[in-house]
């Protein structure tokens, strides 16, 4: 925690406003927190106090949105998607961990801006939906760069863009998928004795504003026409690949940051996610 920069009230405050909005965010299109939450998180607090958090928060808002909104999930795709994502993780960990992850990050990247750009220049293009058996690749897709990367979200994002899900279904489904991977995150950081009281009290605190945020979510979620939601949708899928070209870019000078300076780094290089979701063997291993 960077006590030492900020008074802890207006860090508490900070945190609190942070979340409400990577909440609503989330709420209201599906994914997309830690895009809000993770750059200024890091900056308040500090990445071993910022990820365990967010964790948290994720695997909450995934269970509230489900509780309330699980028959409009499609289990025959989320099934899929997380048997796939599942076989996926260790070729992940096996073989694309040789590659250097800025390449990674920034091909993915590319693929989202160009995705979600082709998306918004033809807004009323009638696209027939692919077939649900592509939920293997997509699932496989995502969890090898799980593995490898910890960037499970946009993959599983583009599929359900792909699959014409209505929006309703979108959120919901999604979030079946979101609910286990994150589950398993918060798992992973209790182990390794990473969900400290501090983590616990602000999670705490946070209760009210995340409940709030869920619910105006989900009112902003039913107002949005479908049309307007996609458009959205592919508007938060090339901000994801913008912050990952940044990240990629930024990679190498991270890396000549002398010990001791990088506050302000994380808020560069750890904007991913609904969308990004970490795998716990990697997650709970802090990184200088």
């Amino acid at each position: 925690m960077k006590d030492d920069i900020m008074h802890p009230t207006a860090t508490a405050a900070g945190t609190l406003c942070v979340l409400f909005f990577s909440t609503l965010t989330r709420s209201t299109l599906g994914f997309g927190d830690a895009l809000v939450a993770m750059p200024f998180l890091a900056v308040l607090l500090g990445m071993q106090t910022a990820a365990p958090l967010v964790a948290l928060v994720s695997t909450l808002i995934s269970l509230m949105i489900l509780v309330r909104n699980w028959h409009m999930v499609d289990f025959r795709m989320t099934w899929r998607l997380i048997v796939a994502a599942a076989c996926g993780v260790p070729v992940g960990l096996l073989y694309l961990t040789r590659v250097p992850e800025p390449i990674t990050q920034l091909l993915l990247g590319l693929l989202l801006i160009g995705f979600s750009l082709y998306n918004l220049r033809r807004p009323s293009r009638t696209q027939s939906p692919v077939s649900r058996h592509t939920a293997y690749a997509f699932g496989f897709a995502a969890g090898a760069l799980g593995g490898a990367y910890n960037t499970v979200g946009p993959m599983l994002v583009m599929y359900g863009h792909l699959r014409g899900w209505p929006q309703e279904q979108f959120r919901a489904t999604l979030q079946s998928c979101f609910f286990p991977a994150y589950g398993s995150i918060v798992i992973g950081h209790s182990l390794a004795g990473f969900i400290t009281p501090q983590i616990l009290q602000y999670f705490a605190l946070s209760l009210p504003l995340i409940c709030l945020a869920i619910y105006l979510g989900g009112r902003f979620h039913t107002a949005i026409p479908q049309a307007q939601f996609t458009r959205y949708v592919n508007i938060a899928l090339l901000l994801m690949g913008v912050f990952l070209c940044i990240r990629a870019y930024a990679a190498p000078a991270q890396a000549q940051i002398p010990a001791g300076h990088d506050i302000v780094q994380p808020a560069i290089t750890s904007g991913m996610s609904a969308n990004r979701v970490e795998h716990p063997s990697s997650a709970c291993t802090p990184r200088a």
